[in-house]
């Protein structure tokens, strides 16, 4: 919608403009051009694309509207002698300077060749009024009225383009069509009965336009030129959903389905830029998408940039690896699965049996063997092929189980020992064949000692031996040594030793404190490591 349109420029009136009574009348020096110069004002209001509401389409405007016309000379023109000079019953001098006052109804067709140039043709019809003559006091003589038309060819240059509200500046080029005839002269004031109007006029035009911002339909099309095919077809997707019976819509339909035809070939592209950005995550989901289509001509570059993509992630994991930074590796691996690269599972194994190795190694430095053994497991699972690795820190968890077996002995803690033992070889059978020895050695030195406490308590029973009762104030302490005790309590009423091949020497004691009951102390190399009571 246009709210406004100002119009300023001259108007040349044809040499032949004015006619009189007589052929042997004339207006001498009249001929001069600057002497037929008129100054043209225009103003057009309100035009509006009423078209547009019964068809909506955005190829050409249609705006109808109303506009204001004045023009009148500059320049006043003595009459020559023998005409009359003065209006009756006036003493004002009269001068020729012709004026036209119109209303007119235009109807204008618009065509936007940019964003910010448009061209129009405007066709007017209106009712004008004139005079012919004027005085220096104001009054005006010799009117006629008449029907006028012209048309009008222009262009404008906006400014702003893009926002609500845009100012347009142009030139516009107007041949007008006015011919005024029989001038009604009751007092002859005249010998002219004609003026014609008709002639070219020129104008700088100025005006206040809404709209004629680019639609999903323009942007499209100038995307399409540009190459940029993806946001293209949204684009055309976006204004047959908005104009779905719009005039252009066949053809929005056609360039969507070349614009498909050609989005693999722009994904590739710009997987390529992504890639030179280093933006892999971006430059797997273009090649992803173009692959989808399976154009032969596509096949290798795709497959070399797939490549391009896995050399990077190869040299990345490797980096990370080599400097222990396990964590930021397997978060790298996380999400380099979400690309869906393809033909990369082994690689993928590859990588993950690294980080399980790697996670194994810290926690076997750390002495937690079984968390060492499970991530162990884990990477054999991944990769067979790192048996070799993982063997020599196996190991080294088999002897930290047997040290932690023998650290718990020292610590009088049996128990514990041949528990940690037991767990080493159920976590791996074939280190049976180091542990079987020592599991069977406590495991028959704690059943023998015990048998012969049995024994030698029902001997006792039956001889009625009882030992001294416990002193008053005196407890027995893990970590006593058989001298200690034996200062204190006595000899015991039993006791019985045995001698391992790791030059282990395990002894049981057993001694009646009182009626409730028999105590059982267990020692290891003379230092008392296990108490019970039966």
């Amino acid at each position: 919608m246009t709210l406004f349109d100002v119009k300023a420029g001259v108007l040349l009136l044809p040499d032949n403009a004015l006619s009189f009574d007589s052929t042997e009348t004339t207006l001498g020096g009249y001929e001069m051009s600057y002497k037929r110069v008129l100054t043209n004002l225009e103003v057009d209001l309100l035009k509006y694309n009423l078209p547009n509401l019964l068809i909506r389409q955005n190829f050409v405007d249609f705006q109808t509207g109303l506009g204001f016309k004045y023009s009148y000379s500059m320049y006043r023109q003595s009459l020559p002698g023998q005409w009359p000079q003065n209006p009756p019953g006036y003493n004002y001098q009269l001068y020729l300077s012709p004026r036209l006052i119109e209303g007119n109804i235009n109807q204008s067709l618009l065509f936007q060749w940019s964003p910010r140039i448009y061209s129009y043709l405007q066709f007017n019809y209106g009712r004008a009024f004139i005079t012919a003559y004027k005085t220096r006091q104001g009054p005006r003589y010799l009117s006629q009225e008449g029907y006028t038309y012209s048309i009008a060819l222009g262009t404008k240059i906006l400014a702003h383009a893009g926002k609500k509200l845009k100012e347009g500046y142009g030139i516009e080029i107007k041949y007008y069509c006015a011919h005024f005839d029989d001038f009604p002269d009751p007092h002859n004031l005249s010998p002219i009965t004609n003026l014609d109007f008709s002639s070219l006029a020129i104008s700088l035009t100025f005006n206040g336009i809404t709209g004629g911002n680019p639609t999903h339909g323009d942007v499209a099309k100038n995307l399409y030129r540009s190459g940029d095919f993806i946001a293209a077809k949204a684009n055309f997707e976006s204004f047959i959903q908005q104009n779905p019976k719009h005039p252009r819509k066949f053809k929005a339909e056609w360039l969507i389905a070349r614009s498909a035809a050609q989005i693999p070939y722009q994904e590739v592209n710009l997987a390529q830029e992504f890639i030179t950005a280093e933006d892999y995550s971006k430059a797997a989901q273009y090649l992803n998408s173009a692959a989808v289509a399976e154009y032969p001509e596509l096949t290798d570059s795709i497959a070399q940039k797939y490549a391009k993509i896995t050399q990077w992630f190869i040299a990345s994991m490797d980096s990370l690896l080599h400097n222990n930074r396990v964590d930021l590796a397997e978060q790298m691996l996380i999400n380099i699965r979400t690309l869906n690269l393809p033909n990369n599972t082994g690689l993928y194994d590859q990588y993950w049996s690294e980080i399980y190795f790697h996670r194994g190694a810290i926690f076997a430095e750390y002495r937690n063997w079984e968390k060492a053994l499970s991530f162990f497991d884990q990477a054999l699972q991944k990769n067979p092929a790192l048996r070799e690795r993982i063997d020599p820190w196996t190991l080294k968890i088999v002897a930290g189980f047997i040290e932690d077996a023998n650290l718990s002995v020292d610590q009088k803690n049996v128990t514990f020992a041949l528990e940690s033992l037991r767990k080493a070889t159920a976590l791996r059978p074939e280190i049976l064949s180091i542990t079987k020895e020592p599991i069977e050695t406590l495991e028959q030195g704690i059943a023998y000692l015990r048998e012969q406490a049995a024994l030698e308590k029902l001997k006792a029973s039956i001889e009625a031996t009882r030992s001294p009762a416990k002193p008053v104030g005196f407890t027995l302490q893990i970590g006593m040594t058989q001298a200690e005790i034996r200062r204190v309590l006595g000899e015991p009423f039993y006791q019985k030793s045995l001698d391992t091949v790791n030059q282990q020497r395990y002894e049981l004691w057993i001694y009646q404190m009182d009626k409730s009951g028999d105590t059982h102390l267990y020692f290891r190399n003379q230092i008392l490591s296990k108490i019970e009571k039966f």
